[in-house]
């Protein structure tokens, strides 16, 4: 209601066995008597008490049809022995009962910005039901496991039937879905410390490196963009995409990293999971912040398949080193992606070989020697790009070689932002392995060259290789 505050509230207030005729034409009546009033505020006002929506111009135009008020239909209901039939007023108040007790009439208004519902009906209840919000809500048709009430208006009538007179009420409720409580990154951590506690019949996977130099140089695998469950359709995009097409492609990039490690020995493996791993993040099949995509089964599946996948892949990497896994959150899975490092975490909870840093920070960074590398998704400022490792990390001036690696862009670029006169830091945005969306397509976006790169890491003297395994 326009300036609410200045209203006397009582006087608006829906008076005991007053129709919603009687009650339009007195506000009505009011806004002749003050002049201050205008007719959208006799909308406001009968729209908030009714929870109707009707214009000013309703309002104003139908008294300048009828002097005396608003012209609807008489508040008293015809009684007969026939089902009452009259043609709906001016504004649809009313609801009429005849002596056939079937007849029934609702009006269900929806506030989308508050997500709030309002149901107002006539219904016959007792003064005990009336006082109980479920009876309520099953007298308006709503299910008290899904909705809470929040307010509630009931005026009296008494009507005359074929059993007799019978008391009717006028009720009106305003009802909200009931929340269901957030999981958040507190509550997984839970869970999981629970788990380890409980689940002494799970044994934990173990890998046995076999080819490793703990003096010697350490791999980089970055892995991102991955989309697991996003369809693309070749006729629509320009090439087919879905779960088994992702995991085809994932697996011929990683042979080539297995090819290439064959005598090779390292120090460590550094698994990176920069965001994007899987493409939805619920069962409404959407990102993180509800917006829709394409996806090609369920979601229980694309998650089941992702985490075999990162499963097999520490198993093959733990064959040569040890493996820790850095995961960052994308933005289309924020919450299911934290889930599934959790998960794979389980897996190997019992193996000294491969750690996990899984905080639900959207930002990490390690540091190996002279080298320091941060990892974020890369959905952020420009300037956050190359500003943030700076100011997070307080091992920034104990490192020679600074580097911030990104997914995101679904391609491959490198800048180069000089700090002072001596060190930079250098940002790369890393390539995807997965197809263009509709979305994206439409959009006119590049396709940039598929595939995945490596790094190989001295600790004194930063980076000695890179490697492209492309599609």
């Amino acid at each position: 209601m326009k300036n609410k505050n200045r209203f006397n509230q009582g006087e608006y207030d829906l008076r005991p066995n007053e129709t919603c005729n009687d009650y339009c034409k007195r506000i009505s009546e009011i806004k002749q008597e003050n002049p201050e009033l205008t007719w959208q505020d006799v909308a406001d006002i009968v729209n908030y008490y009714l929870g109707t929506n009707f214009s000013s111009d309703k309002f104003r135009k139908s008294y300048a049809k009828n002097k005396n008020g608003i012209n609807c239909q008489t508040s008293k209901p015809h009684r007969s022995k026939n089902k009452v039939s009259i043609e709906p007023s001016e504004f649809n108040f009313n609801t009429n009962f005849g002596n056939n007790d079937n007849f029934e009439r609702e009006t269900i208004s929806i506030n989308f910005d508050k997500g709030e519902t309002t149901s107002c009906k006539e219904i016959a209840l007792s003064n005990e039901e009336l006082k109980s919000p479920i009876d309520l809500l099953k007298a308006h048709g709503y299910d008290p496991d899904e909705w809470k009430l929040k307010t509630a208006f009931n005026n009296k009538t008494m009507r005359t039937t074929q059993d007799g007179e019978r008391y009717y009420y006028s009720s009106r409720i305003t009802i909200t879905p009931k929340e269901i409580k957030d999981i958040g990154f507190k509550e997984i951590e839970s869970y999981f410390e629970n788990f380890k506690k409980k689940s002494k019949k799970l044994v934990g996977l173990k890998v046995h490196p076999s080819s490793y130099d703990p003096k010697g140089e350490f791999l980089e695998v970055c892995l991102q963009d991955i989309h697991m469950g996003l369809l693309s359709y070749e006729q629509e995009t320009g090439e087919d995409y879905d779960v088994d097409i992702a995991k085809e492609r994932l697996n011929h990039c990683l042979t080539d990293v297995y090819q290439r490690c064959k005598g090779r020995k390292f120090k460590r493996i550094v698994l990176v999971l920069l965001g994007d791993i899987l493409h939805i993040d619920n069962f409404d099949l959407t990102t993180t912040k509800g917006t829709r995509q394409d996806v090609d089964t369920r979601p229980t599946r694309i998650f089941d398949e992702a985490l075999d996948t990162l499963i097999q892949v520490v198993f093959n990497l733990g064959k040569i080193a040890p493996v820790e896994i850095i995961n960052v959150q994308g933005n289309h899975a924020r919450l299911s992606e934290y889930c599934l490092c959790k998960a794979l975490e389980m897996a190997f909870k019992d193996d000294p070989n491969v750690t996990f840093f899984n905080g639900p920070n959207p930002r990490k960074w390690r540091r190996y020697g002279k080298v320091l590398i941060g990892f974020a998704h890369g959905d952020m400022k420009p300037n956050a790009v190359s500003e943030w490792l700076s100011n997070e990390c307080d091992e920034w001036s104990q490192a020679k070689f600074r580097e911030v690696h990104l997914g995101h862009l679904h391609s491959l670029q490198t800048n180069q932002k000089i700090e002072d006169s001596k060190y930079g830091l250098i940002a790369r945005y890393l390539p995807a392995i997965c197809a263009s969306s509709a979305w994206e397509h439409g959009m006119g976006y590049p396709k940039s060259q598929r595939g995945l790169i490596s790094f190989v890491w001295n600790e004194e003297t930063g980076l000695r290789e890179a490697w492209y395994s492309n599609i």
